[in-house]
C-alpha cells in the first residue's frame, strides 16, 4: 500500500525536509514543491531570509535530526562544521551573568542554516520516491467532494491525485486563506509583538578569540535590550549576529556595529569588529511579531491536510526552537498522519511557546516582569549543576518543572 500513496510537502526548507524524510517510509512518493531555485542558496535565498543569520539548533533539535536521517551530525562536521558540548565549549551569557563552562552531554553543531539545509536536502534527496519541483508556487488547496484534500493548484498547473498535503511553507503560509476559500471558519492566532532586529555579517576566524571554542552567546534582557551572538561556523567562517529587541533601534553599518559593541557585556564582538576581515556584507532582518496558528483548535478541519513548522508556530529565532520543533514534529509525522496530529503537535510546541513568550513580555510599556527568571539567571555563574539544568530545559531535553525543583 505504501507504493501507492502520494504526498505533496508545500515548502522544501528544513521543516519540509525533515517532513519528507518521516513521510517517505509511509508514501511511495513525497513530492517538495518550493517556491525558490534552491541551485544557489551558499548565503541564503529569498524564502529564507532568517538564513543570512545566526540559527541555533538545540540539542533536542539534532538528536531529532539524527533519528530521521541516521549520520547527518557526522556527515556535516566531516564536511567543517564545528561540534562540542553546548555549555562547556559556548560562553553563555543570561541577562548578563556568565554561565560556568562545564560538560554538559549536550551536543551542539555550529552551522549556517544554508549548509545544514543543504546536507539536510542532499540526504533527503536520496531517498527512495522523494521529488523536488522548484520555482513552483502553490496558490491553493483542491478538495474532493467529500471535503478530503486531493491536491494543490499552482502557478504551473493543479496536482492532484494526493494522499496526504502538508503545508511548510513557514510564516508567509497562506492556509489560513486557502481554508477560508474552501468554506472553512477563521483560524485562530496568537501573536506577541516583539519589534525584534536582526543585523549580521561573516568574518574570518583567524587568530580571533571568540571566548570558547564554538564562541559566545549573549542574549538581550530588560536592562539591555541588545543581544550579541559571535559562532564559530563551517570553513573558517565566524558568524555575528545582534539582535535588537523591542523596537530598538539597529546598527546600520560598519561604524554604528562598532559603536554598539562598545555598550555589551561579551567582550569578543568588539575585536572581531576591528581586526576581522569581513566575508559578506551587512545584513539584517526584522521579525516584528510571534506567532501561533491553532488549527488545532477548528471545529472543523479537512482530512489529508496537516501543517508543520513555522506555518504553525514561528518563535523568537533568539530561542533557536523552530528547527527543533520541526524535527519534533516529524518524528510525529512517522506515528500519525490524520487530523489528530493537529492536537499531538501543539502540544509538542505548548512547552517552547511558552518559555519564549514569557521571555519576550517582559520588554515594551506593556511589561510583564518575572522576578524568577531574573533569580534564576543571577543565580546561574555560582552552580554548574544549576546551568545544566538550565540549558537541558532551554534546549527541550528536560521539561521547565526540572527548574522549578532545582530552583525554588
Amino acid at each position: 500500500m505504501t507504493e501507492n500513496r502520494t504526498a505533496y510537502i508545500i515548502g522544501a526548507s528544513i521543516a519540509g525536509l525533515l517532513a519528507a524524510a518521516a513521510l517517505s517510509d509511509r508514501f511511495g512518493r513525497v513530492v517538495l514543491l518550493e517556491r525558490d531555485d534552491l541551485a544557489d542558496d551558499e548565503r541564503g535565498r529569498r524564502g529564507v531570509p532568517q538564513s543570512r543569520h545566526i540559527h541555533g539548533l538545540l540539542s533536542r533539535g539534532l538528536d531529532a535530526m539524527e533519528t530521521l536521517l541516521p549520520g547527518l551530525t557526522g556527515e556535516v562536521e566531516k564536511d567543517g562544521a564545528p561540534t562540542g558540548d553546548i555549555l562547556e565549549d559556548y560562553q553563555w551569557l543570561a541577562d548578563g551573568h556568565p554561565l560556568p563552562r562545564v560538560p554538559s552531554g549536550l551536543r551542539a553543531l555550529s552551522a549556517t542554516r544554508p549548509f545544514l539545509e543543504r546536507h539536510i536536502r542532499t540526504r533527503v534527496a536520496a531517498l527512495p520516491g522523494v521529488e523536488f519541483r522548484t520555482a513552483r508556487t502553490v496558490t491553493g488547496l483542491i478538495a474532493a467532494p467529500d471535503g478530503r484534500i486531493t491536491g494543490v493548484a499552482t502557478d504551473a498547473g493543479d496536482l492532484t491525485g494526493a494522499d496526504l498535503v502538508v503545508d511548510a511553507s513557514g510564516r508567509g503560509s497562506r492556509s489560513r486563506r486557502w481554508l477560508a476559500d474552501l468554506g472553512y471558519p477563521e483560524v485562530e492566532v496568537e501573536n506577541l509583538d516583539i519589534g525584534l532586529t536582526f543585523v549580521s555579517r561573516y568574518f574570518t576566524a583567524e587568530g580571533q578569540d571568540l571566548g570558547a571554542p564554538l564562541g559566545t552567546l549573549s542574549g538581550a534582557y530588560p536592562e539591555q535590550p541588545y543581544g550579541m551572538n559571535v559562532a564559530r561556523v563551517e570553513n573558517g567562517m565566524v558568524q555575528l549576529t545582534i539582535s535588537c529587541i523591542a523596537g530598538s533601534p539597529p546598527p546600520r553599518d560598519h561604524d554604528e556595529m562598532v559603536a554598539l559593541a562598545e555598550r555589551l557585556e561579551a567582550d569578543v564582538a568588539l575585536p572581531l569588529l576591528r581586526t576581522a576581515e569581513p566575508l559578506s556584507a551587512i545584513t539584517s532582518m526584522r521579525f516584528p511579531r510571534e506567532q501561533r496558528v491553532r488549527f488545532d483548535r477548528m471545529d472543523r478541519f479537512p482530512d489529508g491536510f496537516l501543517a508543520v513548522g513555522d506555518a504553525v508556530c514561528s518563535f523568537n529565532p533568539t530561542f533557536g526552537q523552530g528547527m527543533t520543533l520541526a524535527g519534533l514534529q516529524a518524528l510525529l509525522l512517522r506515528e500519525r498522519v490524520d487530523v489528530g496530529f493537529l492536537a499531538e503537535s501543539a502540544k509538542l510546541a505548548d512547552v517552547p511557546w511558552a518559555m519564549v513568550s514569557s521571555n519576550d513580555r517582559r520588554y515594551g510599556p506593556d511589561a510583564v516582569p518575572d522576578p524568577y527568571t531574573k533569580r534564576l539567571r543571577a543565580a546561574l555563574p555560582g552552580s554548574p549543576d544549576l546551568a545544566k539544568i538550565y540549558l537541558s530545559v532551554a534546549n527541550l531535553v528536560l521539561p521547565p518543572s526540572a527548574l522549578r525543583e532545582a530552583f525554588a
